[in-house]
Formats: C-alpha cells, structure tokens, sequence
C-alpha cells in the first residue's frame, strides 16, 4: 500500500489534478474507437482516422461545456479545411510552400487571442503540411481517404465533450471546501493527540502528519486550475485566495513541527500548557469548520465564531527552564496566529485587481 501511495504522489508532484494523465487516456481513447470504426478501411484511411482523433483532442482550452462545444467544432472545422487545402496545393511545390507560409503565420499570430497555451493552432499547421507529403498517389486518390479524417473528428469532438467532462469552476469550489474540512481534522487529531497522549511509532503515519499532504495536493490542485486559464474574470481573486492557502498550510506545519519536537525530545508539557494547546486546537478546528466558499468564489462563516483573544499569551507565560520546551511552544503560539490570520483575510474577500 505504501508503494502504491509513493507511485500516486510521484505522479501527483509532476500533474497536480491528473490533467495531462486524463487527456492522454482520453485521446488513447479517441484513437482506438476510430480505428475500430474504420477497421475494414483501407490503410490510409485507418491513418487519417488515427492522426484525426489524435490532433483534435489537443488545444481545447475552453473550461464551460458551452465553450467547449464552440472550441471543439472551430477547431475540427480548421482541421478539415486545411487538410483540403493542403491536398488541392500538394502537386504544385510553389502552391505548397506559400500555402504553409501564409499559414504559419497565420497560426502563430491568432494565438495571442486566448490560445496562448493551445497547441490547437501549431496542430492546424502539421495538418496542412501532412496533407502534402503523405503517400497518395494524386490528390484525387486522396479523397476517398478523407472518410477516416471525418470519423477521427468526430469521435474526438465525442470524447471531449462527454467523456472525463471537467467542470473546472465547481472541482475549484469543492477543493477549497474539502481544504477547510481537512485542516478543520487535521486541529482535532492534533488536539486529540496532545490531550490523550497517545504513543506514536511512526510519525509520518500519523493522522494529522498525513492530512498535511491532503492539503498540499489540494491548494496545488486548485494552483493549476488557474493557471490552465479556467477563469478570467476572477482569475485574480482566486490566485489570492490560493495563496493563502498555501499560508495556512505553513502555519499548520509550523505547529506539526513543534509537536514533532515534543514528541522527539520527549519533553513533559505542565498541565496548564497541555490544556491551553488543546484549546488552541479546538478553536481552530471549529473555526475552519465553519467556512465555506459560495459559487461565487467569496469566502464566509456559516457560524458565528471568534478566537478567543490573547489565548495565546498564556503559553508564553509557561514555568520552563528548557529551552527546547519554550521555542517549541513559541511555534505553536505563532502557528496559531498565523492560522487565525490567514483565515481573517481570507474572510475578508478583499484582493487587488
């Protein structure tokens, strides 16, 4: 189990999301329902059938499904036309080559309108060019061969609009929430652990170690959503509001370094101090379990609830000759501001423009 969950996380680190493991099962897929559609076809046609599924599923950027649909029927529109176009001008070598000029440009100029991060465009291009050099013997041999091209589109613009739908704007939402959640029980077992005291053979086995890299991958999630340009109109609001996360994050693991030295060092916390952790612990456990993003991407409270003010002081206060104890508790009293901190801002919905 530990070997499969190291595998999951190598990938996770080099994918956040599985994006790119998704589109490529995707257009594995496309590809192999085309080729099976055209199975009796002759050769060529099986080709076209393959290179067609596997061009259109790259370059679709668009995020809503109504988007999406325009992307999907633009592109296998220019996909088609150019291939035309390319088998007109493939007996004429100087055709040919202002053909692939024209559209060269052509590509790499409409890119700035939103499909900076689309291959879509140098797609249209290797199409065209494909067109000119692929073995048909004259164009008019060609054209029964277009068949495949068709099938090829079509099944793709099919894959991408219904199969592994990605609905980037509400995964955005419920990441977000299941991050308050996570680091809501993330306080509790750290509360629970520090009340009871529970022996611990494996630190990195802990509950709440744990929940440690369930944040991680959920704020590196929704880091990649923006950045796969599913928003614009709140793309800067949201990089915000990541980027608190990520605050919050570092101050979780500044107290779960605190109590690692604790539990290292086996150092004896006076009852007193013991107690006012825990309450700590359980403020902030409640706290987080209380926000929640709406649908529009602002941040509130479903209950009113406040820390208790200058709770922290008290560990500052502790009867201590270690200095071991005293820095490890100074982290945790300034885990605990930090935490309530970021969640204040956060709280705020308040971000530049």
């Amino acid at each position: 189990m530990r070997a499969i969950n190291s595998f999951r996380s190598f990938f996770w680190n080099i994918d956040p999301g599985y994006f790119n493991l998704k589109l490529a099962t995707k257009t594995i897929l496309a590809i192999v329902i085309s080729l099976w559609i055209v199975r009796d076809e002759p050769m060529l046609t099986n080709l076209l059938a393959g290179i067609g599924s596997g061009f259109a599923m790259q370059g679709v950027v668009a995020k809503t499904m109504r988007y999406r649909a325009f992307h999907v029927f633009a592109f296998d529109v220019f996909y088609f036309t150019v291939f035309i176009l390319g088998l007109m001008v493939r007996e004429s070598p100087i055709w040919s080559a202002v053909l692939l000029t024209v559209l060269g440009f052509m590509v790499n100029y409409i890119r700035r309108f939103g499909l900076e991060k689309s291959i879509a465009p140098f797609m249209v291009w290797i199409l065209c060019f494909l067109a000119t050099i692929l073995p048909f013997k004259s164009a008019e041999t060609a054209w029964p061969h277009v068949y495949g091209l068709l099938v090829g589109l079509g099944v793709s613009a099919g894959v991408i609009l219904f199969v592994f739908p990605d609905n980037y704007r509400q995964l955005f939402l419920n990441n977000t929430n299941l991050f308050f959640k996570a680091l809501s029980e993330g306080m509790n077992e750290l509360r629970a652990q520090l009340l009871l005291d529970k022996p611990i053979r494996d630190y990195c086995d802990v509950s709440f170690v744990r929940i440690k890299q369930t944040l991680k991958k959920l704020a590196d999630l929704n880091q990649t959503i923006i950045h796969s340009s599913a928003f614009v109109e709140e793309e800067t609001q949201l990089s915000y509001s990541t980027a608190d996360l990520f605050a919050l994050i570092n101050a979780y693991s500044l107290a779960l370094d605190a109590f690692y030295d604790l539990w290292q060092k086996n150092l004896d916390i006076p009852r007193a101090t013991r107690l006012t952790l825990c309450l700590m612990c359980k403020q902030c456990a409640k706290f987080f379990s209380f926000l929640h993003m709406n649908p529009d991407f602002l941040i509130h409270k479903t209950k009113a609830y406040r820390f208790i003010p200058n709770l922290g002081e008290r560990l500052g206060k502790t009867p201590s000759v270690r200095p071991d104890l005293i820095i490890a508790l100074l982290n945790f009293k300034l885990s605990f501001e930090l935490l309530s901190q970021s969640a204040t801002k956060l709280l705020r919905n308040e971000y530049e423009s």
